[in-house]
Protein backbone atom coordinates (compact mmCIF):
# COMPACT_ATOMS: atom_id res chain seq x y z
CA UNK A 1 0.00 0.00 0.00
CA UNK A 2 2.96 2.18 0.87
CA UNK A 3 4.65 2.07 -2.53
CA UNK A 4 1.01 2.55 -4.52
CA UNK A 5 0.72 6.12 -2.34
CA UNK A 6 4.42 6.12 -3.17
CA UNK A 7 3.62 6.36 -7.06
CA UNK A 8 0.30 8.18 -6.83
CA UNK A 9 2.27 10.87 -5.06
CA UNK A 10 5.28 10.98 -7.44
CA UNK A 11 2.60 10.78 -10.83
CA UNK A 12 1.16 14.02 -9.08
CA UNK A 13 4.29 15.94 -8.80
CA UNK A 14 4.98 15.12 -12.43
CA UNK A 15 1.55 15.69 -13.54
CA UNK A 16 1.74 19.77 -11.67
CA UNK A 17 5.20 20.39 -13.33
CA UNK A 18 3.94 19.20 -16.90
CA UNK A 19 0.76 21.69 -16.26
CA UNK A 20 3.31 24.66 -14.95
CA UNK A 21 5.32 24.13 -17.86
CA UNK A 22 2.35 24.08 -20.06
CA UNK A 23 1.01 27.47 -18.57
CA UNK A 24 4.52 29.06 -18.96
CA UNK A 25 4.79 28.11 -22.20
CA UNK A 26 1.34 29.62 -23.81
CA UNK A 27 2.09 32.51 -21.71
CA UNK A 28 5.40 32.69 -23.80
CA UNK A 29 3.57 32.71 -26.75
CA UNK A 30 0.67 34.40 -25.96
CA UNK A 31 3.03 37.47 -24.91
CA UNK A 32 5.14 36.73 -28.22
CA UNK A 33 2.35 37.12 -30.31
CA UNK A 34 0.61 40.31 -28.54
CA UNK A 35 4.30 41.97 -29.35
CA UNK A 36 4.70 40.92 -32.55
CA UNK A 37 1.01 42.57 -33.46
CA UNK A 38 1.81 45.73 -31.55
CA UNK A 39 5.18 46.30 -34.07
CA UNK A 40 2.68 46.51 -37.19
CA UNK A 41 5.20 43.79 -38.72
CA UNK A 42 4.21 43.22 -42.52
CA UNK A 43 5.53 40.43 -44.22
CA UNK A 44 6.17 41.54 -48.35
CA UNK A 45 5.39 38.51 -50.94
CA UNK A 46 8.19 39.36 -53.09
CA UNK A 47 6.13 37.02 -55.56
CA UNK A 48 3.15 40.07 -56.20
CA UNK A 49 5.58 42.86 -57.12
CA UNK A 50 4.18 45.29 -54.32
CA UNK A 51 4.80 49.01 -54.56
CA UNK A 52 6.73 50.06 -51.19
CA UNK A 53 5.77 54.00 -51.20
CA UNK A 54 3.05 54.57 -49.46
CA UNK A 55 4.64 52.15 -46.83
CA UNK A 56 6.42 54.93 -44.69
CA UNK A 57 9.54 52.80 -44.47
CA UNK A 58 12.81 55.05 -43.10
CA UNK A 59 15.21 52.56 -42.85
CA UNK A 60 17.02 49.94 -44.38
CA UNK A 61 18.06 46.62 -42.90
CA UNK A 62 19.90 44.43 -45.65
CA UNK A 63 21.83 41.12 -44.85
CA UNK A 64 22.46 38.90 -47.55
CA UNK A 65 25.09 35.57 -47.88
CA UNK A 66 24.85 35.10 -51.53
CA UNK A 67 23.05 36.97 -53.65
CA UNK A 68 24.30 40.16 -55.40
CA UNK A 69 22.71 43.32 -54.11
CA UNK A 70 21.48 45.89 -57.01
CA UNK A 71 20.20 49.15 -56.26
CA UNK A 72 18.70 51.10 -59.09
CA UNK A 73 16.58 54.56 -59.81
CA UNK A 74 13.23 54.22 -60.27
CA UNK A 75 9.71 56.26 -60.28
CA UNK A 76 8.41 53.41 -57.49
CA UNK A 77 10.07 51.80 -54.44
CA UNK A 78 9.95 47.95 -54.52
CA UNK A 79 11.94 45.18 -54.56
CA UNK A 80 12.60 41.76 -56.57
CA UNK A 81 14.40 38.76 -56.78
CA UNK A 82 14.87 35.19 -58.57
CA UNK A 83 16.31 33.94 -54.87
CA UNK A 84 13.65 32.18 -53.11
CA UNK A 85 15.52 32.58 -49.73
CA UNK A 86 14.46 36.01 -49.47
CA UNK A 87 12.55 37.11 -47.19
CA UNK A 88 11.44 41.21 -46.59
CA UNK A 89 9.64 42.20 -43.71
CA UNK A 90 8.13 45.55 -43.05
CA UNK A 91 8.63 46.42 -39.59
CA UNK A 92 8.59 49.64 -37.59
CA UNK A 93 9.69 51.53 -40.73
CA UNK A 94 12.39 49.61 -40.95
CA UNK A 95 12.50 47.64 -44.67
CA UNK A 96 14.08 44.02 -43.78
CA UNK A 97 15.56 42.06 -46.28
CA UNK A 98 17.39 39.06 -45.03
CA UNK A 99 18.80 36.19 -47.16
CA UNK A 100 18.13 32.71 -44.99
CA UNK A 101 21.13 30.67 -46.20
CA UNK A 102 24.21 30.17 -48.35
CA UNK A 103 23.59 29.03 -51.49
CA UNK A 104 26.71 27.10 -53.26
CA UNK A 105 25.44 26.42 -56.59
CA UNK A 106 25.27 29.19 -59.31
CA UNK A 107 25.67 32.05 -56.59
CA UNK A 108 26.34 34.50 -59.48
CA UNK A 109 22.77 34.19 -60.99
CA UNK A 110 21.17 35.48 -57.73
CA UNK A 111 20.43 38.94 -56.82
CA UNK A 112 18.09 41.19 -54.82
CA UNK A 113 17.14 44.25 -56.85
CA UNK A 114 15.68 47.25 -55.21
CA UNK A 115 14.51 50.21 -57.04
CA UNK A 116 14.21 53.25 -55.31
CA UNK A 117 13.34 56.85 -56.10
CA UNK A 118 16.66 58.88 -56.65
CA UNK A 119 15.36 61.55 -54.10
CA UNK A 120 14.97 58.81 -51.10
CA UNK A 121 16.38 59.84 -47.88
CA UNK A 122 16.61 57.55 -45.36
CA UNK A 123 17.69 57.38 -41.68
CA UNK A 124 19.38 54.50 -41.39
CA UNK A 125 20.68 52.01 -43.86
CA UNK A 126 22.59 49.13 -42.86
CA UNK A 127 23.52 46.37 -45.44
CA UNK A 128 25.62 43.08 -44.70
CA UNK A 129 26.88 41.00 -48.19
CA UNK A 130 28.30 38.05 -47.52
CA UNK A 131 29.79 36.67 -50.94
CA UNK A 132 28.09 38.95 -53.40
CA UNK A 133 28.75 42.23 -54.96
CA UNK A 134 26.88 45.49 -54.97
CA UNK A 135 26.09 47.93 -57.71
CA UNK A 136 23.96 51.04 -57.02
CA UNK A 137 22.81 54.09 -58.85
CA UNK A 138 21.97 56.04 -55.45
CA UNK A 139 21.91 55.57 -52.02
CA UNK A 140 21.48 58.95 -49.66
CA UNK A 141 20.95 58.43 -45.77
CA UNK A 142 21.72 59.89 -42.62
CA UNK A 143 23.91 56.98 -41.36
CA UNK A 144 25.43 54.55 -43.20
CA UNK A 145 26.34 51.32 -42.50
CA UNK A 146 28.25 48.96 -44.90
CA UNK A 147 30.10 45.51 -44.01
CA UNK A 148 31.13 43.93 -47.01
CA UNK A 149 33.18 40.39 -46.30
CA UNK A 150 33.91 39.16 -49.92
CA UNK A 151 32.83 40.52 -53.66
CA UNK A 152 32.84 44.13 -55.51
CA UNK A 153 31.21 46.76 -54.32
CA UNK A 154 30.14 49.89 -56.80
CA UNK A 155 27.88 52.87 -56.71
CA UNK A 156 27.48 55.53 -58.29
CA UNK A 157 26.33 58.35 -55.82
CA UNK A 158 26.69 57.78 -52.27
CA UNK A 159 25.65 60.79 -50.06
CA UNK A 160 25.66 60.17 -46.25
CA UNK A 161 24.92 63.46 -43.99
CA UNK A 162 25.92 62.72 -40.49
CA UNK A 163 28.01 58.88 -40.29
CA UNK A 164 29.76 56.78 -42.59
CA UNK A 165 30.70 53.26 -41.56
CA UNK A 166 32.34 50.93 -44.04
CA UNK A 167 34.19 47.78 -43.35
CA UNK A 168 35.75 45.53 -46.20
CA UNK A 169 36.92 42.12 -46.00
CA UNK A 170 38.30 41.08 -49.36
CA UNK A 171 37.59 42.62 -52.59
CA UNK A 172 36.77 46.58 -54.07
CA UNK A 173 35.21 49.63 -53.24
CA UNK A 174 34.56 51.90 -55.63
CA UNK A 175 32.33 55.10 -55.31
CA UNK A 176 32.11 56.94 -58.31
CA UNK A 177 30.85 60.54 -56.89
CA UNK A 178 29.74 61.35 -53.08
CA UNK A 179 29.08 63.40 -49.76
CA UNK A 180 30.42 61.75 -47.21
CA UNK A 181 30.39 62.28 -42.99
CA UNK A 182 32.75 61.30 -40.56
CA UNK A 183 33.45 58.04 -42.95
CA UNK A 184 35.54 55.47 -40.82
CA UNK A 185 36.56 53.00 -43.66
CA UNK A 186 38.55 49.42 -42.57
CA UNK A 187 39.44 47.48 -45.49
CA UNK A 188 41.70 44.11 -45.41
CA UNK A 189 42.99 43.30 -49.16
CA UNK A 190 41.51 45.23 -51.79
CA UNK A 191 41.55 48.22 -53.64
CA UNK A 192 39.73 51.51 -53.08
CA UNK A 193 38.92 53.78 -54.93
CA UNK A 194 36.17 57.36 -53.61
CA UNK A 195 35.46 60.54 -55.58
CA UNK A 196 33.92 62.38 -53.10
CA UNK A 197 33.80 65.90 -50.51
CA UNK A 198 34.17 64.44 -46.82
CA UNK A 199 33.25 66.37 -43.96
CA UNK A 200 34.44 66.48 -40.81
CA UNK A 201 36.47 63.60 -39.82
CA UNK A 202 37.31 60.92 -42.35
CA UNK A 203 39.86 57.76 -41.34
CA UNK A 204 40.52 55.23 -43.92
CA UNK A 205 42.88 52.24 -43.28
CA UNK A 206 44.08 49.35 -45.82
CA UNK A 207 45.59 46.45 -45.05
CA UNK A 208 46.73 45.02 -48.37
CA UNK A 209 46.15 47.26 -51.43
CA UNK A 210 46.09 50.24 -53.25
CA UNK A 211 43.87 53.71 -51.97
CA UNK A 212 42.85 56.36 -54.80
CA UNK A 213 41.10 59.05 -52.90
CA UNK A 214 39.82 62.05 -55.23
CA UNK A 215 38.39 64.81 -52.99
CA UNK A 216 36.10 66.82 -54.60
CA UNK A 217 36.81 69.79 -52.82
CA UNK A 218 39.54 72.85 -52.51
CA UNK A 219 42.45 71.56 -50.81
CA UNK A 220 42.94 74.86 -48.48
CA UNK A 221 39.94 72.83 -46.72
CA UNK A 222 41.62 69.70 -45.62
CA UNK A 223 44.23 68.42 -43.13
CA UNK A 224 45.79 65.57 -44.31
CA UNK A 225 47.56 62.67 -42.28
CA UNK A 226 48.71 59.91 -44.00
CA UNK A 227 50.79 56.69 -42.96
CA UNK A 228 52.38 53.57 -45.03
CA UNK A 229 54.44 50.88 -44.71
CA UNK A 230 54.93 50.00 -48.09
CA UNK A 231 54.44 51.66 -51.35
CA UNK A 232 54.06 55.62 -52.15
CA UNK A 233 52.33 58.30 -50.94
CA UNK A 234 51.23 60.70 -53.76
CA UNK A 235 49.12 64.05 -53.55
CA UNK A 236 48.44 65.47 -56.52
CA UNK A 237 50.96 63.15 -58.17
CA UNK A 238 53.31 65.00 -56.12
CA UNK A 239 55.41 62.23 -53.71
CA UNK A 240 55.48 63.47 -50.36
CA UNK A 241 57.47 62.46 -46.57
CA UNK A 242 55.61 63.81 -44.90
CA UNK A 243 52.78 62.26 -42.71
CA UNK A 244 50.39 65.61 -42.14
CA UNK A 245 49.51 67.91 -44.89
CA UNK A 246 47.41 71.29 -44.88
CA UNK A 247 45.73 72.93 -42.25
CA UNK A 248 42.06 73.00 -43.11
CA UNK A 249 39.48 71.69 -40.86
CA UNK A 250 38.38 68.96 -42.02
CA UNK A 251 40.81 66.11 -41.39
CA UNK A 252 41.52 62.72 -43.91
CA UNK A 253 43.45 60.13 -41.97
CA UNK A 254 44.83 57.24 -44.05
CA UNK A 255 46.65 54.51 -42.71
CA UNK A 256 47.87 51.89 -45.58
CA UNK A 257 49.85 48.67 -45.42
CA UNK A 258 50.96 47.77 -48.33
CA UNK A 259 50.29 49.52 -51.45
CA UNK A 260 49.91 53.40 -53.16
CA UNK A 261 48.61 55.96 -51.15
CA UNK A 262 46.83 58.72 -53.83
CA UNK A 263 45.17 61.67 -53.12
CA UNK A 264 43.78 64.11 -55.97
CA UNK A 265 42.05 67.57 -55.17
CA UNK A 266 39.69 68.41 -57.92
CA UNK A 267 39.51 72.28 -57.02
Amino acid sequence: MMIFHKCIKKLAIILAIFLILNIFYFSFIGIKSFIVSLSNQKEINLSDNILLDNMNIYNLDIKLKSSKLVIKNSPNFKIETNNENIKAIVDNKTLMIKEDKYQFFHPDDLEVIIYLPHDILFNEIEIESGFGSIEGDSLQANQLSLELNAGSTLLNSLIVLDKTQIKGGLGEIKIVSGKLTNLNLDMGLGKIEINSEFEENTKIKAGIGEVIVNILDEKDNYTLKLDKGIGNIKVNSEEITDKISGSGDKTIEIKGGIGNILVYFEK
